[in-house]
């Protein structure tokens, strides 16, 4: 879970960094990763996203530049905090100076990025800038106890909003939900729909639909802006991949050329094990993997019922 939540971060921040910082070609990926890095170091958003920039030779804009500012102050007061913990409950001395100087090192990284002049010659990002910056993953300090104390002086992180939730990954949730909404359709396509002579215009629908997602799933990754939804296309053909199975056995009514119930299982689950570990290879995906083992287990099964 930890990998696929890094993964989508960082796509997160390709597609900022495309959006906002103008045509950056082959530095779209350098700017993501530094980006990635500068959250995991404890960084804010703005601060992430002056990494970024740093890293591609682009220009802050104003919006980052004051950004960039007030997370530095909010740093410098939190620091102004510290001598007032008091050592108790595990939190020794030491470890309220090591913490300061975590702060510290956190609060010197902002000053380089703010610090730092521009060379000449660099291209300036463009004017379209969008406040939606990435969350960054903030790393905790190894050998750093966090009792009560000292979490009662850290001034506690920004509640959670559905409108900001919606915001950042409102793209996300409607693929979703427009996934599960088109999948139960088809579901509910093939258990009340009729065979016969109209069986193979249903099977053509059905398969046209996986073929028209999984070639739109194929352009968005293509794409750098539509990399989010293309992900989310390619899932929902791999998601009615066994629909399509299921279709064809149905539709087509294979069993009247002595094709099996356990045959056409063994089959499916066999071609869907080689499409999911395919994605799971190409995508460095995890659920891919995980979605390719069921597969397998499910064409093995059949087997079984085969040559039983």
């Amino acid at each position: 879970m930890e990998e696929q939540s890094l993964e989508l971060r960082l796509e997160a921040w390709r597609v900022w960094i495309v959006s906002n910082l103008g045509p950056t070609g082959d530095r779209v990926e350098p700017g993501a990763a530094a980006a990635l890095a500068a959250g995991q170091r404890g960084l804010g958003r703005f601060g992430a996203a002056a990494a970024a920039c740093r890293t591609m030779g682009v220009a802050f804009t104003p919006d980052i530049r004051s950004g960039l500012a007030s997370e530095r102050a909010g740093l410098e007061e939190l620091i102004g905090t510290v001598p007032r913990i008091q050592p108790g409950n595990g939190l020794t001395p030491d470890g309220i100076s090591e913490l300061r100087r975590v702060l510290l090192l956190r609060l010197e990284e902002y000053g380089n990025l703010a610090g730092e002049a521009m060379p000449a010659g660099r291209r300036p990002a463009t004017g379209r800038y969008s406040r939606a910056l990435p969350a960054p993953v903030g790393q905790v300090a190894t050998g750093v106890a966090a009792p009560a104390p000292v979490r009662a002086s850290v001034p506690a992180g920004p509640a959670f909003s559905l409108q900001g939730f919606l915001s950042e990954h409102g793209i996300l949730v409607i693929s979703y939900v427009g996934a599960f909404l088109l999948i139960v359709a088809t579901l509910l396509f093939e258990v009340y729909g009729t065979t016969g002579a109209d069986g193979l215009v249903r099977f053509a629908a059905v398969l046209g639909l996986t073929a028209f997602f999984a070639a739109a799933g194929w352009y968005g990754l293509r794409s750098g802006r539509l990399r989010l939804v293309g992900r989310s296309y390619v899932a929902v053909a791999a998601l009615m991949t066994p629909l399509d199975f299921a279709a064809a056995y149905s539709f087509l009514v294979l069993n009247r050329y002595g094709i099996t119930a356990a045959a056409a299982v063994t089959l499916a689950g066999a071609s869907c094990a080689l499409l999911y570990g395919a994605l799971a290879g190409s995508l460095r995906s995890v659920a891919y993997a995980h979605m390719s083992l069921v597969a397998v287990a499910v064409g093995w099964a059949g087997l079984l019922n085969v040559v039983s």
